[in-house]
């Protein structure tokens, strides 16, 4: 290796030494905290977010520029403007200055002659009565509508044989719940002139057609009822009956492959009741191949018991 190739040994000298960590006294609180950066100046972030706020605030009072005061527009108070534009002291004048009434003179009602204070300069009725008529006379001036509502002669009500003001040529009712009445009048004759459809007895199969729409009958006649129910309780007696029969052949099978013992299984869970009733000189019964045993051929019949 040459010479001015070799490794330069420095020694410990280029190890990075490690700064002391001096504690501070935050700007917000005063307490004495250990800073992570060398630009931190407050202990945690609820200091750190006051500290914004604060030199932000200092910020705009160094830049904020002081305009000479001037008096309200309204309430002639004097006031220093935040900008150029201010004209009112407080939101309050503001408001005030835009919704305030216009003082006019009294003036007589277009429609019904009556003298009233107008609020604005457009003002030329009295009320809102006055204002529905004033408008109609002007459509119906303007050719928009035919004729003045209300101008039609009176109708007798269809439904409740009441004399009233009908708004229209077409109008038959004096109000709305007695054209609900009507419509629902039609339905029902539109739905008693259809004819009622016929349904399939259950019993006989044969179409027959019930006394009502609503009705809930199944059967065309009573006989056909009592014959249906009378099937229906022959059917369920002969089931009971069949599973009484398959119930007597099991316990039958069980006696035949059971035992008459003198022993207590190893197994039970009440041996000491076992015992006492053994030592009366009486005997239990024990089944060579029982359903429940491990290993145990079982029929259908005894499976469906089982399961039951």
């Amino acid at each position: 290796m040459k010479p001015h190739c070799m490794r330069a040994d420095f020694g410990n000298g280029m190890k990075k030494k490690k700064k002391k960590s001096i504690k501070r006294k935050c700007l917000i609180c005063g307490e004495l905290y250990k800073p992570v950066v060398n630009t931190q100046k407050a202990c945690g972030e609820e200091c750190s977010h006051v500290l914004k706020l604060e030199s932000q605030r200092k910020y705009r009072e160094k830049k904020k520029i002081y305009l000479e005061e001037k008096p309200c527009t309204f309430c002639k108070k004097i006031f220093r403007p935040k900008r150029k534009d201010n004209h009112f002291c407080s939101t309050e004048c503001s408001n005030a200055s835009r919704y305030r009434r216009v003082i006019l003179p009294p003036m007589s009602c277009a429609e019904c002659g009556k003298s009233f204070k107008p609020r604005n300069r457009l003002a030329r009725v009295c009320s809102a009565e006055c204002r529905y008529v004033y408008e109609k006379r002007r459509a119906v001036t303007r050719g928009k509508i035919k004729r003045m509502p209300f101008s039609l002669p009176n109708k007798k009500c269809a439904v409740c044989n009441v004399i009233f003001k009908p708004k229209s040529s077409a109008q038959k009712y004096c109000s709305g719940s007695c054209n609900t009445d009507a419509s629902k009048a039609r339905e029902r004759i539109l739905q008693q002139s259809q004819p009622i459809r016929k349904r399939e007895c259950l019993h006989c199969e044969e179409l027959f057609t019930p006394r009502t729409r609503k009705s809930m009958a199944k059967f065309c006649s009573q006989a056909c009822r009592n014959r249906h129910q009378a099937t229906q309780r022959q059917v369920e007696k002969a089931r009971l009956e069949e599973e009484q029969r398959n119930l007597e052949k099991l316990q039958q099978k069980w006696n035949e492959t059971s035992v008459q013992v003198r022993e207590c299984p190893s197994d039970s869970a009440y041996q000491r009741e076992i015992w006492a009733y053994l030592k009366k000189g009486k005997t239990i019964t024990r089944y060579v191949n029982p359903v429940w045993a491990a290993g145990a051929i079982v029929d259908e019949e005894e499976t469906e018991l089982f399961d039951f």
